[in-house]
């Protein structure tokens, strides 16, 4: 790399690459090449997705818009868009991101001069490719980069970013160079087809293994704070639950603790916010984060999180994917988390380095079943045996989906024939 960029970079943090990245940028900036790449969280897979890309559009002097990296949660937009610009700012290159949340007079900003990078949702990208003002930006495109990429292939709303990348594919008379960035996944072969990413794809891996210690508790009430939490809310097993959250959050620095409903995550944070104060227990802040909360309050939340004025934070799958929080020793798992992948997810949060241990415990019922059930995953977690992922093939409110964004692409109609023989290319609808 040029001598003002290598020190741009460093100045960062970037002082060299990892054996991911270099492999990465091969693939990407020199080979042209679509990309699957698959490592542990906390493995750099971000900078290995974006800095050949950036590499790329200031080399071939590509103009707005050349990317689109495309995130499933707005939390995680947030985080990519302040990364992404940190970098940008070496390649000389704008980013700006656009989702529900985006003000007006951002919006008005990105039709006026679009990006190179534009960061989205997989809902937002169906807006973008049907915005007649950003259709010249558009036909620039050379890059689209589906993080969290095993998030969007159990749902619906990634398999709608697949196939109208697909047709968007097909009326530029082009295929993109696609970036599809993944922490667990298990068919990597499936996945990629899924994608669109061709035979003549790469599938990066990061071959080293993130060292993760994962613990089953069922707390007993044998504790003095059990007591006086007891002597609160009544609940004997509540409370010796309550007061082992307590425990652990008192021994680390900067904790999670995941539940699996947002109602949950309600109830739980309003007793964690709540017992500490009463007890006259100081620096022992706790706050709730998921989707349904207001924008305002999520970077509110995530932002004296990250300066540690929050001690833990209570959550649901909103804080499961790649924020960049760093200081994250321990992740509470609330009680069962149904799946080893999830787990994995959400343990990974902890230790967010690339030499970092993750530590996670799941708090348990005294539930033979329940007990079990936990055991077993934390079990499959630590030997990397996750679950299969489970792709809807031919899902035909998704293709009714499409055919809405092909109809508002082509306003004169289009042939029902034609697009069923183009749509059965994909690999998604081939038994339609």
């Amino acid at each position: 790399m040029p001598g003002k960029l290598a020190e741009c970079l460093k100045s960062l943090g970037y002082e060299k690459f990892t054996e991911l990245q270099k492999k990465s940028f091969e693939s990407i900036a020199l080979n042209n090449a679509s990309t699957l790449i698959v490592a542990p969280t906390g493995s750099g897979k971000t900078e290995a997705a974006v800095i050949p890309v950036m590499y790329s559009i200031l080399k071939q002097g590509l103009k707005p818009i050349a990317c689109i990296y495309v995130t499933p949660l707005r939390a995680l937009n947030r985080d990519i868009e302040k990364r992404l610009k940190k970098l940008a700012e070496c390649f000389g290159l704008e980013i700006s991101l656009k989702h529900s949340d985006t003000p007006e007079k951002t919006r008005k900003a990105i039709l006026e001069k679009p990006p190179h990078i534009l960061v989205t949702t997989p809902e937002n990208f169906n807006y973008i490719m049907v915005n007649e003002r950003l259709a010249p930006s558009l036909a620039n495109l050379r890059f689209i980069v589906f993080d969290e990429f095993h998030e969007l292939l159990e749902s619906k709303r990634g398999l709608l970013a697949f196939t109208t990348t697909f047709l968007l594919e097909k009326r530029l008379g082009r295929r993109l160079v696609k970036i599809a960035l993944s922490a667990t996944l298990s068919n990597l072969d499936k996945a990629r087809e899924i994608v669109g990413l061709g035979g003549d794809a790469s599938v990066v891996e990061d071959s080293s293994v993130k060292k993760m210690s994962i613990t089953v508790e069922v707390p007993e009430c044998s504790s003095e704070l059990c007591s006086k939490v007891k002597s609160l809310i009544g609940d004997e097993r509540q409370a010796a639950r309550i007061s082992r959250i307590i425990e652990l959050v008192e021994k680390h620095t900067g904790v999670l603790v995941f539940v699996n409903t947002r109602s949950l995550a309600e109830r739980l944070g309003s007793l964690l916010k709540t017992i500490p104060e009463r007890l006259g227990m100081q620096g022992l802040r706790v706050e709730v984060h998921h989707g349904s909360l207001s924008r305002s309050h999520r970077e509110s939340v995530e932002s004296s999180f990250k300066k540690r004025e929050v001690k833990a934070l209570v959550s649901t799958s909103s804080m499961e994917l790649g924020i960049d929080i760093g200081h994250v020793d321990l992740v509470i798992q609330y009680l069962s988390p149904r799946q080893a992948t999830r787990l994995t997810q959400r343990v990974g949060r902890s230790g967010h380095r690339l030499s970092g241990e993750s530590k996670g415990v799941v708090l348990s019922m005294d539930n033979t079943m329940h007990f079990l059930e936990s055991l077993v995953l934390a079990k499959r977690t630590a030997e990397r045996a996750i679950e299969k992922e489970e792709i809807i093939y031919s899902p035909l409110d998704v293709l009714a989906y499409a055919m809405a964004v092909e109809s508002l692409l082509f306003k004169e109609g289009f042939s029902k024939e034609g697009f069923y023989s183009e749509i059965r290319q994909h690999p998604l609808y081939r038994d339609l």
